[in-house]
């Protein structure tokens, strides 16, 4: 600090007691010591070593003396803050953001620095030009008493600036539509008025960081002389009008394309998969697309390589020429794989997801996608591979480390409806689960480090109640003693009194299939049931006395599924797409006393919209889905307990649990024919991106007593939006809220939907 800044300084009121611990304190910190040789760098890291504290200025002084030198330390001590205030240009005091608070160095009981004041106003000032405020002003000051120093920021935030219009001039390649949809900045609308949406405030670096993006967007497609540059900003009426110059340039063609280095591929058969080709005009995609396509030869045939592309500028026109160097290695074999960290899951379970082999060549892009059908598992929370030498050159041996999650969990929940009333479930389910692996202790069981590990699922449901009870367990075998084949059986039985009849369905089902590839698989399932409706109320729909009385249903059912779906190791679902159709067939030759054919599809498509330095991804999803029965032989309508509803968590949010379609008096006697789609946008929230995402979310369905009433007029459709909580590492919470903006009379809304369930 100057001198003439510290003299501004008032004397700071000092105890005998703080001489000596401030004496104490720089002895502590000092490396010079008194009878050794004199280092003016050793004094000088004493000096940075002191002040770098913040409690002292410190000024040292070299002085002669007949036997050496003598140091002397001229000490300041910083005062300490007491108070921090914000103010306006008033005087009057303003409350502070806590974004701003957690910015700023001063605060209370930290010794004042000008410098660190300095600096707190330019994070205070770019803090408001970050939201609209670009001619933010903040001022800092400090009074000084006896006791410390009183800080206060004078903030001038001035007015809030909209962008009102943005112009691009010069642009033919790309229109103005094309350049908005590039940028971040917006312009302001009605709409943005109406709607939580991106607002239009002006913000200068966000507009800087848009002219880099657009420059980058024409060089992409060929323009390497392309300029953009900020013609002008012109504010008026609390409002901005931008416009932004672009000067094209010649787009540059392809005029050769080579290739070097190359001994293990011949250059015409890497040429051929090339998508540039000379004449053609130059994109940076296309570019590396065309690395890509070199890097699969060599991966897939599990050589060491690099490719770098290179471009060099004609003499004469806008023509470049495009070489590849390719520096190859050696080829690579697996010589060995070994899986540490799975103390749960069994090494079988993982090798079975793998589809590179020792003593193959390391193909890389299997290698790699071998990898994501381990996190596909969902048993593990953490991946990470080393490279370790073989027993000779050219061998290697690759270490898969993983880091095991809690797979299994409890899941509790509720429901209200007019209908069926207060509705609570319990349900247990292990996604890895393995019947061999017996607790050895009671705490086994409940820290989850007890029927574990095989790869199998099981889940339980256990709800018990007055009016309502559901036993069922479910076990599935995806590779039935590690073979292709698949199993599938399980038990359910429900009970259920509602207002005006009592219903009761009990029964099993097996399936068997097989996995014809990763992605491809076929079951054929088989259910026996019996369901019983009895104590009908006179005033009930004529449907359920249509199924009075106790039936059973003997019905087939073969499955196509298709899975290409991927997820990160946060457990988020953020790329690919998912089909399944399937037909049922029940009586007829089957047996039974209900006859009816069925048919379902559904499919879903999933795509990461952005993904955040720390790999916390934003997903898009849209999933669709599609029921039809139809009775048949001695069945003239679907029985009661065999139709389809709409309404609540996973066909239609924002009405009631079984709340929307068909109506018969006061009671829903839902349909044959129902059709459902979702689109939702996942996000990670920045309060705690593991533990917190949101979503916003559009539904429309529509359900029909058959295919002649199924109208695409009558579509409800809802929006909303929810939270996902994980607390702790074990609670699970899901939260809804939906608002239909489409329904007709007689549909029940339902805002709120809620359920938890724990990890173990």
């Amino acid at each position: 600090l100057a001198p003439e800044m510290v003299k501004q300084l008032p004397k700071v009121r000092v105890t005998e007691e703080d001489r000596r611990a401030v004496h104490a304190a720089i002895r502590a910190n000092m490396k010079s010591r008194e009878g050794e040789p004199y280092s003016a760098r050793l004094l000088d890291s004493d000096v940075k070593r002191i002040v770098k504290q913040g409690k002292f200025w410190l000024n040292a002084r070299k002085v002669p003396v007949p036997d050496g030198v003598r140091l002397e330390l001229t000490v300041t001590l910083r005062p300490v803050v007491k108070e921090v205030l914000f103010v306006d240009k008033h005087g009057k005091e303003i409350g502070a953001s806590e974004d701003v608070l957690l910015e700023i160095i001063t605060e209370q009981e930290r010794h004042f620095s000008r410098y660190l004041l300095m600096h707190d106003c330019g994070v205070i000032e770019q803090f408001y030009r970050a939201r609209g405020y670009p001619f933010a002003n903040v001022e800092g000051k400090a009074e000084y008493c006896a006791e410390g120093a009183k800080v206060k920021f004078l903030v001038r935030k001035g007015h809030y600036i909209v962008v009102r219009s943005i112009d691009f001039e010069g642009n033919e390649f790309f229109d103005h539509d094309q350049l908005y949809a590039r940028i971040q900045t917006r312009v302001q609308t009605f709409w943005r008025n109406i709607f939580i949406v991106p607002d239009a405030k002006y913000i200068r670096s966000v507009l800087d960081e848009d002219l880099k993006t657009l420059l980058a967007a024409y060089r992409d497609e060929g323009f390497l002389d392309a300029g953009v540059a900020l013609k002008s900003v012109r504010f008026k009426d609390k409002q901005a009008r931008v416009a932004i110059t672009v000067d094209e340039g010649e787009r540059y063609i392809v005029e050769s394309i080579s290739v070097k280095g190359n001994t293990v591929f011949s250059t015409e058969e890497l040429v051929e998969k090339l998508a540039m080709k000379p004449g053609g005009p130059y994109r940076r995609e296309d570019r590396e697309k065309d690395v890509d396509a070199i890097s699969e030869l060599y991966d897939r045939n599990g050589y060491l390589y690099t490719v770098e592309p290179d471009i060099s500028y004609g003499l004469v026109g806008s023509k470049v020429r495009l070489t590849y160097t390719i520096h190859e290695g050696p080829q690579i074999y697996l010589e060995k794989l070994r899986i540490e960290g799975n103390y749960r899951t069994r090494d079988r379970v993982i090798r079975r997801e793998m589809s590179v082999y020792p003593g193959e060549k390391l193909d890389r892009r299997e290698w790699n996608k071998s990898l994501q059908r381990v996190l596909n598992l969902q048993y593990f929370e953490g991946l990470q591979v080393t490279d370790e030498p073989g027993s000779a050159p050219g061998r290697r041996t690759l270490v898969l480390k993983l880091t095991e999650r809690k797979t299994g969990q409890m899941r509790f929940g509720f429901s209200y409806s007019t209908a069926i009333g207060l509705q609570g479930i319990f349900a247990v389910s292990q996604p890895n689960f393995d019947f061999r692996d017996l607790p050895k202790s009671v705490g086994d069981f409940f820290t989850g480090n007890a029927f574990v590990g095989g790869g199998t699922s099981l889940t339980l449901t256990f709800q018990p109640g007055r009016a309502h009870t559901n036993y069922g367990i479910v076990y599935r075998d995806p590779h039935v003693m590690d073979s292709d084949n698949r199993l599938s059986a399980g038990l359910h039985y429900r009970d259920s009194e509602y207002l005006r009849w009592d219903e009761r369905k009990e029964g099993f089902h097996v399936g068997l299939g097989r996995n014809l590839n990763r992605k491809l698989t076929v079951d054929m399932f088989y259910r026996l049931e019996a369901n019983t409706l009895t104590n009908i109320s006179p005033s009930s729909p004529i449907d359920v006395f249509l199924s009075e009385g106790t039936k059973n249903l003997s019905a087939l059912k073969p499955v196509v599924t298709f899975s290409n779906t991927d997820f990160d190791v946060h457990g988020t679902r953020y790329s690919g797409y998912y089909a399944q159709a399937s037909y049922e067939y029940a009586g007829g030759f089957m047996g039974g006393e209900v006859d009816f054919s069925s048919a379902s599809v559904r499919l879903a498509t999933y795509r990461k919209v952005f993904e955040d330095a720390e790999g916390f991804k934003h997903v898009l999803s849209l999933e669709l889905s599609g029921n039809w029965k139809e009775p048949h032989h001695n069945t003239k309508i679907i029985p009661w307990y065999e139709r389809y509803f709409l309404g609540g968590p996973g066909t239609l949010r924002g009405f009631e649990w079984m709340g929307a379609g068909p109506k018969e008096g006061r009671d829903f006697i839902g349909g044959s024919v129902r059709a459902a789609a979702t689109l939702e946008y996942s996000l990670p929230l920045p309060i705690d991106k593991k533990h917190f995402r949101g979503v916003l979310f559009v539904d429309t369905g529509n359900l029909a007593r058959d295919v002649d009433s199924f109208l695409l007029s009558e579509f409800r459709l809802s929006v909303g939006f929810g939270l996902r909580i994980k607390a702790a590492n074990m609670f699970v919470f899901v939260l809804d809220f939906g608002y239909p903006l489409i329904r007709f009379s007689g549909d029940e809304r339902r805002t709120f939907h809620f359920s938890f369930g724990t990890e173990f």
